[in-house]
């Protein structure tokens, strides 16, 4: 996947999955860099490795939560994004 542009609007795309403007996409940028659809990362409140997934609903505010689904596929839960590190030198679970 390519990369999200590095403005606020590239963010909500990335997470979203749809195109918006930078009117609606402002909010969004305060979400961390890393936070892109495909991430690989830790939901440090279990523990559990899983990849970012397309925010499946429009908002006009960022998401407090994410959607993951585990690597190589199986049921999907949400985590808070506070609670999100990312995962890259982590091994998979």
């Amino acid at each position: 996947m390519k990369p999200a542009s590095q403005g606020p609007e590239g963010v909500v795309q990335a997470l979203s999955g749809r195109p918006v403007n930078v009117e609606a996409a402002v909010g969004w940028s305060s979400l961390p860099e890393w936070l892109t659809v495909h991430a690989p990362v830790i939901d440090t409140g279990t523990g559990r490795r899983g990849e970012v997934q397309p925010w499946p609903y429009y908002s006009e505010r960022p998401p407090a939560s994410a959607w993951l689904r585990p690597e190589g596929g199986g049921k999907e839960w949400m985590a808070p994004i506070d609670g999100l590190r990312p995962a890259r030198d982590h091994p998979a679970t």
